[in-house]
């Protein structure tokens, strides 16, 4: 029938390319939807390690203390959210959610039933994203189905409220995702994936115009759909172990696995099939000394703001906090 096609396709504002930011996502320029070829197999040299939040705690500090990329286990059910049953599937989550509204783009809205139809019967090689943020308004039932993990409750913006922002459900089929990049004010970020597959690529932190070039972080990359790196930088990195060399790490995210993502890391996600997460971003105490230098030399300013409001934190909050010199900077 026409029913699942028509909800959002017809919403749909069909521009004629390139002024028409939407364009991006209705254009099918590589035929993707027809030879899905995304689950070969990753090489073990650059896979991701695994820990169990059950038990791993000591060893998430280490990741924390080493910057490095982990993929977590059996947090949504230790920790009991009612998302482990009610995202488990397309299904489970229109029967829970359907009616909910989403604002896709700034002129085009669309019910959550209307878009899981679309995901099933869209071509197009960058498909509509769906997502809510921050407070979650109009999607907030969405807020009692999970809850912060246990090792991110400590969050120095959130002391400062300054992380008003920083959480996102998210939805899509496949070929959705999201383009190379890095999370924004020095922060780590937890995903968790209640039901679908995700493939992640990522790098360490760097900054210089060689480094993002070696690693596809320009501009054609940045705007373009996902799938278009998986496809035209990926196989290049694979020859000579040159992913090894520059730190590159892959996984498949599966449901129910959390990864955390740390501070400064690039990253490139590219969903596999109809796929449901939660994420956020952190600022976690043991970050802050690194992120305090970062920011004195690429904002000073903010440097100075945080620096200044972390002298407002209760006694009992500074005791968190690694030791930190909190006198104004003067840059020298």
């Amino acid at each position: 029938s026409n029913f699942h096609k028509a909800p959002i396709l017809a919403l749909m504002p069909l521009g004629d390319g390139d002024g028409d930011s939407s364009s991006r996502h209705i254009h099918a320029e590589r035929r993707l939807a027809e030879a899905p070829a995304w689950l070969d197999e990753l090489p073990c040299e650059t896979a991701i390690g695994y820990i169990s939040y059950v038990c791993g705690r000591s060893a998430f500090k280490e990741c924390v203390h080493q910057n490095r990329p982990v993929m977590i286990t059996g947090m949504m059910q230790a920790d009991g959210w009612p998302a482990a049953s009610k995202w488990a599937s397309a299904d489970t989550l229109v029967t829970a959610y359907g009616d909910l509204e989403f604002q896709l783009t700034p002129t085009l809205t669309t019910s959550l039933r209307a878009y899981v139809e679309y995901t099933v019967s869209n071509q197009a090689d960058f498909p509509y994203y769906l997502s809510t943020r921050g407070e979650f308004k109009g999607q907030e039932p969405l807020l009692d189905d999970f809850r912060i993990p246990l090792w991110f409750e400590d969050d120095v913006y959130d002391w400062l409220n300054m992380n008003g922002s920083f959480k996102y459900f998210v939805c899509g089929g496949a070929r959705t995702g999201s383009t190379i990049h890095v999370d924004p004010l020095a922060t780590c970020a937890w995903n968790t994936l209640a039901c679908g597959h995700k493939r992640w690529v990522l790098f360490p932190p760097g900054e210089s115009d060689a480094y993002k070039e070696a690693i596809g972080a320009f501009k054609d990359y940045e705007d373009g759909p996902p799938a278009y790196w998986f496809l035209d930088v990926l196989p290049s990195l694979r020859l000579k172990n040159r992913g090894q060399e520059l730190g590159m790490i892959e996984c498949i995210q599966c449901p129910g696995q959390t990864i955390f993502v740390p501070a400064g890391w690039w990253h490139i996600v590219l969903n596999l099939d109809f796929t449901v997460a939660v994420t956020m971003n952190h600022m976690l105490p043991s970050m802050l000394p690194n992120a305090l230098a970062f920011f004195g030399k690429t904002t000073p300013t903010f440097a100075r703001m945080l620096r200044q409001e972390l002298k407002k934190l209760s006694e009992e909050r500074r005791r968190l906090l690694p030791s930190l010199d909190t006198s104004d900077d003067d840059e020298n």
